[in-house]
């Protein structure tokens, strides 16, 4: 395109010609630094239109907005194609003007979310707006021209559902060799969350960026929601550039999961061109849950047929006289106004050449507002920076040039009021390319953290999240040491995020103790967030020599929100943690409804040091109803793989209290643990001691014959006989009778056994006798119950007893 000028433009394409004063404005439908939009009507023909007005006057129309309005009419009227929003008509004089079609059934983005009075679509719906998206931007590409911000919210739905792909106010033909005037309004080449990895920090790209946008938007098409959703920019480059791409949901049918992977790969070789992806839905290869085949078929015939036309242009040629293009020249009107703070309408003014750049250069429209800030109210002053700061997020040459001449280090922050307008203008410098970030500026924003902590966290963690950033490694030091001010900014979790990012991507940190010090006071920020992204950071990064005081997390575990992240580090088991009986009861108050403190229970119970400070903990916590008794002997037997400690066990004064406790449980797997751990433990008398006071041998007869359970009566006699040989307890003797009758019953050569051993141990013990003559042992102990080998353990049972 080689258009001088807007008169030119007209010469070119008389057809389009309209004015301002053709049409009715019916009301207001959006606005932005550039312009307004109406829903207007032709007078001449009746044609409902989206009118956008450019809100510069004849004085104040600079060559870069004279550039910005050429490109776009041009673009708009090489895109002929029903399913392209069409140009409608431009004017070339005062007051400029582009009318294109009227689409009235809102976003693709707002349907996809359901924003009220938006149709619902369906299955069919949304592979009609894929084919058909595909279809338009095929005949965009073959005419050499790229869209660049292809998104959901750039294409509009028509009262049939069908799509209309708007705002080519960033496109450009592909061989276009300046495209810095677009930037200069839209201050961006398209979104990050649709933005194709080569865009982000590559100076050379082609149209294959439109087929990745595609990609992502059919994705947002099948999911509904937002891809990237909630991440800053600076993540979802990292994300983008190392090939992370939103999760396609696994039911997803598999043609179209395909094509998604392939319109976002990551090299555009790789990606499929439109023809390609709008015949595959053509054919039924691809298609949405629920698509009605037929209803596609019936839409392409129709289109096939030319049912679908553009709509009638509006220019009259021949009644428009060809204009001058007015050239821009110095406002020296609105530049006196502006040296007038006191005139009523200097505000008005002010924020005007704000918005539009009506000075001859920025930087003498900089100083007369910043000459008026201390003699206008303060409210003014706040609406003038958050317009400034508003134009430095879509204009990144205005954004240079504020930095470049220091302007930042005048920000009025003393003026009551002020200062939220300040940081908001400041965080808007930070949001393009960071090579642009002078090291003047990042030293004014770390200034800014001990009054302003929020807004210095935030400028420094988008510079710092560049991977080409020069100065991220002093900025990382610096913020290691002003650590105490960062922690009280509102998001300070993004402290820690930086950090860890920063120290995940530098080989062999040597400050990384010191960061992993700086997130151990973060524990202290009083955010639980932080907090949390504390514990998270310390966790997936063990720093050799730092850990978290005892104190700090017992205090945690008082909050629900914090037991997890405090059990999961403890889990990485630094050596420097002191485990205290506070810190084991905390985590047992835990135990029944988190899983993982019986883990961390466990753990303590495989290292020696640990162990022991468990054991000694015992009486204090485990046989209390804060922990269930399957797990109890989950860390009880841990304890007793430690064959370093297992003897410790014995000097648990509630020994026989927990097996009880066991007993009662009525658990039979665990019932059947108790005898083989007695039998390793070895145990003495002092178990005796305890037995006798819990009688917890009476308690397990009792719930055998009560549930019937012989699996139970069976592990009762296997204990008791293990028992007698070590000790006597008067206990055993409840026993003996059934132990006879499972010698009668014929119980099995195993369980005989067991029962003669049990009967012979306990007559190795005087005080038994007695009792044991009463139990007419010689009517079961005999030959036909026994074998000749257990027959001599009978004899010498009945040579004790003298019968």
């Amino acid at each position: 395109m080689d258009c001088t000028s807007i008169q030119d433009l007209g010469q070119r394409i008389p057809q389009y010609l309209i004015h301002f004063s053709d049409f009715n404005i019916l009301k207001t439908i959006g606005r932005g630094g550039f312009g307004e939009v109406y829903m207007a009507e032709h007078r001449g023909t009746g044609i409902i239109c989206a009118l956008k007005k450019l809100t510069v006057n004849e004085q104040e129309f600079l060559e870069s907005h004279q550039k910005y309005f050429i490109r776009e009419v041009y673009i708009l009227s090489k895109t002929q194609h029903p399913f392209l929003l069409q140009l409608l008509g431009f004017s070339v004089e005062f007051p400029y003007c582009i009318a294109t079609e009227f689409i009235n059934n809102g976003s693709l983005y707002d349907a996809l979310h359901h924003k009220r009075g938006c149709p619902n679509l369906s299955g069919t719906n949304l592979t009609i707006i894929a084919l058909v998206s595909a279809m338009a931007l095929q005949s965009l590409h073959k005419k050499n021209i790229m869209h660049r911000d292809i998104k959901t919210l750039n294409v509009l739905l028509d009262d049939k559902c069908l799509p209309h792909i708007c705002d080519f106010g960033i496109s450009r033909e592909d061989n276009a060799e300046e495209i810095e005037e677009a930037s200069l309004v839209t201050g961006d080449i398209g979104t990050p969350n649709w933005m194709a990895p080569e865009l982000f920090g590559q100076t050379h790209y082609d149209n294959r960026v439109d087929i990745y946008a595609f990609g992502i938007m059919l994705w947002e098409m099948l999911t509904g929601e937002v891809p990237y959703a909630g991440k800053q920019p600076f993540v979802i480059m990292q994300l983008v550039t190392s090939s992370v791409r939103p999760k396609i949901p696994p039911n997803t049918p598999r043609p179209l999961a395909t094509l998604i992977s392939t319109c976002w790969a990551q090299d555009p070789n790789d990606r499929v061109d439109f023809g390609k992806i709008a015949k595959a839905f053509e054919k039924h290869k691809v298609e949405y849950p629920g698509t009605n085949p037929e209803e596609v078929d019936k839409f392409i015939k129709d289109w096939k047929a030319g049912v679908y036309q553009n709509t009638q242009i509006l220019g009259q040629p021949q009644q428009r006289p060809q204009q001058k293009v007015p050239q821009a020249k110095p406002a020296d009107g609105l530049s006196q106004l502006l040296t007038n703070p006191f005139d009523p309408n200097f505000e008005f003014a002010a924020i005007q050449a704000i918005q539009q750049g009506a000075l001859p250069t920025f930087i003498q429209l900089l100083q007369l507002v910043f000459t008026a800030f201390q003699q206008i109210q303060p409210e003014i002053t706040s609406r003038l920076l958050k317009a400034l700061a508003q134009l430095f997020t879509t204009n990144v040459r205005c954004a240079e040039i504020f930095i470049q001449a220091t302007a930042f280090v005048n920000l009025p922050y003393t003026i009551p009021g002020a200062a939220e307008a300040c940081n908001e203008l400041v965080e808007a410098l930070f949001q393009h390319d960071q090579s642009k970030i002078t090291h003047q500026l990042l030293e004014f924003a770390l200034g800014l953290c001990q009054s302003y902590p929020t807004t210095s966290l935030n400028c420094l963690a988008n510079y710092i999240s560049n991977p080409n950033a020069q100065f991220a490694e002093e900025m990382v030091r610096y913020m290691i040491f002003y650590a105490d001010y960062f922690k009280k900014a509102e998001n300070a979790d993004l402290y820690i995020d930086t950090l860890f990012f920063y120290a995940s991507t530098v080989p062999n940190y040597p400050y990384l103790q010191n960061i992993g010090q700086a997130f151990v006071s973060f524990l202290s920020s009083g955010s639980e967030k932080a907090i949390e992204t504390a514990y998270r950071a310390l966790t997936e990064m063990p720093i050799p020599g730092v850990s978290v005081p005892a104190d700090t997390l017992i205090a945690h575990m008082r909050f629900p929100s914090l037991v997890l992240p405090a059990l999961l580090y403890i889990t990485t088991m630094p050596d420097s943690l002191k485990i205290s009986h506070n810190l084991i009861s905390s985590i047992v108050e835990h135990a029944q409804q988190e899983p993982l403190a019986v883990y961390v229970l466990c753990l303590f119970a495989e290292r020696e040091d640990t162990a022991r400070e468990l054991i000694s903990a015992w009486d204090k916590w485990l046989n209390t109803p804060m922990i269930a008794v399957a797990d109890s002997m989950r860390i009880f037997l841990s304890c007793m793989c430690n064959l370093s400690v297992r003897q410790n066990l014995l000097s648990i004064t509630s020994l026989a209290l927990f097996f009880k406790i066991v007993i009662e449980s009525n658990d039979s797997e665990l019932l059947e643990m108790i005898q083989p751990t007695l039998r390793k433990l070895d145990v003495g008398d002092d178990f005796c001691n305890q037995c006798k006071s819990t009688s917890f041998l009476k308690v397990l007869l009792q719930n055998s014959l009560q549930q019937g359970s012989w699996p139970m009566l069976i592990t009762g006699l296997q204990l008791v006989e293990m028992l007698a040989r070590k000790f006597f307890l008067p206990d055993y003797l409840e026993y003996v009778p059934y132990a006879l009758n499972v010698i009668q019953q014929g119980g099995g050569v195993q369980n005989t056994s067991i029962c003669v051993s049990l009967i012979f141990s306990i007559t190795g013990f005087p005080e038994s006798h007695e009792t044991m003559k009463t139990f007419g042992l010689k009517e079961t102990l005999n030959q036909n119950y026994l074998s000749a080998d257990l027959m001599q353990y009978a004899n010498a049972i009945f040579q004790r007893l003298g019968i």
